[in-house]
């Protein structure tokens, strides 16, 4: 049986450079799983911004998923695993709870997206109704027992300037879509609270990787 290790080792004798594949300065950062489950989610995953690949790895925490671990112990192809894996597939999703968009957007946002460091002047109003509702249903992060969010709405208020760590977008004609990055939305995002309906907040500066996507009409294409 080939096993996780004789993978990486064909991967890297194929050409590709252990230095060449992003990684994180802090082994500490990789969570369960370690650097090699890293490497090879990268692998799969070239052109995603190394930002972008580690809010996504680190939210969903692969190097400790059994599901992820034993096909990739089994042999299988690590693209083709971690493609079903964030696309839906393995779960048999129709739509990502996260973002609502299907296996087939994801997997064209993942494997060809266009993404763009930018700073966006936004309110809620601005994100999809599902991205929307997700951070009013958290009440946009109003929550004593969460020191993180409290501590980046002061970091906001204290800047304002659109200094955040960057969190991750796709752009569609519904809307922002918010792929990553809640926390740190949400409390920008309440600096320009100025009553009791989102929609009328100010808007405020968020600094934002950013991949366009169209979602309308039955070719959806990646701009």
């Amino acid at each position: 049986m080939i096993k996780l290790k004789d993978i990486l080792s064909e991967i890297l004798e194929q050409g590709v450079a252990e230095g060449s594949i992003p990684v994180y300065k802090s082994p500490s950062q990789f969570y369960a799983g370690g650097k090699k489950i890293y490497q090879l989610f990268r692998s799969a995953f070239p052109n995603l911004p190394e930002h972008v690949a580690n809010d996504i790895y680190n939210q969903t925490s692969p190097g400790t998923n059994e599901t992820i671990i034993n096909a990739l112990n089994q042999g299988q192809d690590p693209k083709s695993v971690f493609l079903d894996y964030y696309t839906g597939v393995t779960f048999k999703f129709k739509q990502d709870p996260g973002t609502k968009l299907t296996p087939e957007q994801l997997k064209k946002i993942l494997l060809n997206g266009k993404w763009k460091q930018q700073i966006l002047l936004v309110n809620p109003a601005d994100f999809s109704e599902h991205s929307r509702n997700r951070m009013i249903q958290r009440n946009f992060g109003v929550n004593p027992d969460e020191d993180s969010i409290r501590i980046q709405r002061q970091q906001a208020k204290a800047k304002g300037d659109g200094s955040n760590e960057p969190v991750t977008i796709i752009q569609t004609s519904s809307g922002f879509v918010l792929w990553e990055g809640f926390h740190r939305t949400m409390s920008i995002l309440s600096v320009g609270k100025n009553g009791n309906d989102p929609l009328k907040w100010n808007k405020v500066k968020l600094r934002s990787w950013v991949v366009t996507f169209e979602t309308q009409g039955v070719a959806e294409e990646l701009k």
